[in-house]
């Protein structure tokens, strides 16, 4: 099992790639957003909302001195490691 412990004193957000997380952990959990666009017709002037569906992937929220489970697969994130780097993040296994 894998742990990330928060070593800033503020809220640290990362955003999970769907690629690597949901493909390690075998099933998606993306979640689905409805997002609203208002569209304008150039030629007629007439406006209407069209409705998008976006695929959402998960994030991570690690507080300080708080310990977040992850999938080992999630270390390999850019924003993941550059936090270890910087010691923003502490990785604790057990």
């Amino acid at each position: 099992m894998v742990f990330l412990e928060g070593r800033a004193r503020r809220a640290q957000v990362f955003e999970l790639s769907h690629d690597v997380v949901c493909a390690a952990i075998g099933e998606c959990k993306c979640t689905e957003k409805v997002v609203h666009n208002l569209v304008l017709n150039k030629h007629t002037g007439e406006k209407r909302m069209v409705e998008k569906r976006v695929l959402c992937a998960p994030s991570l929220t690690v507080l300080f001195k708080r310990r977040s489970r992850v999938d080992e697969a999630a270390l390999s994130l850019p924003a993941i490691q550059r936090a270890i780097k910087a010691r923003r993040l502490r990785v604790v296994r057990s």
